[in-house]
């Protein structure tokens, strides 16, 4: 490539800032959505799921099952369900801030 082929560097910052420009507009409120909703979903997901693991472990390891994963069980449901608000609150204050 020699040197009449290349960009201007003017003509690189012009695509840059079009690019952003059209990267922050309904899109982009639509990914950060849907990634709040996933985010949700994971979390609350592991927090059963940790609380089922140390309470499978736990019930095998003292004889007592199934009273240790169903306390774990609900323990964990609790993490995740606490998670999940906190999440929410979060979210609410980062819109709140962008108003």
């Amino acid at each position: 490539m020699d040197e009449r082929d290349r960009p201007s560097t003017s003509d690189i910052k012009a695509r840059i800032d079009k690019a952003r420009q059209k990267g922050s507009g309904a899109d982009n409120d639509e990914a950060n959505a849907k990634a709040a909703g996933l985010r949700v979903g994971i979390e609350l997901l592991a927090g059963v799921a940790f609380g089922v693991v140390v309470g499978v472990f736990l019930d095998r390891w003292l004889g007592t099952a199934p009273w240790l994963l169903i306390v774990f069980m609900l323990l964990g449901m609790g993490a995740g369900i606490r998670n999940v608000i906190r999440a929410a609150q979060e979210e609410n204050r980062k819109a709140r801030d962008q108003d």
